[in-house]
């Protein structure tokens, strides 16, 4: 008799059982024909690249222009001194 892993542990047999039981070994495998044809394998679209640009670069920009014109104010009014890279010539 085999001795069962503990109740909330799942020991390296369950995993194989797992992979065996899903046709796979864990690792991903190339996908075969959709019937009877090969399709391309999954590309980066133009609108993904342009919902990319929308919803994480534009975002990041504009925060990053927000804390750019915060510390450019605080700098100049608040402590009267030069902000940026110009300033150290």
């Amino acid at each position: 008799m085999t001795e069962q892993p503990p109740p909330g542990r799942k020991g390296k047999r369950h995993k194989r059982q797992a992979d065996e039981a899903s046709g796979g070994t864990g690792r991903r495998s190339r996908p075969g024909p959709v019937q009877g044809r090969h399709l391309p394998p999954p590309r980066l679209t133009v609108w993904a690249f342009a919902y990319g640009v929308l919803y994480v670069a534009l975002p990041f920009l504009a925060a990053m222009a927000a804390i750019d014109t915060a510390l450019y104010l605080l700098f100049r009014f608040v402590f009267g001194t030069c902000y940026g890279v110009l300033c150290l010539v």
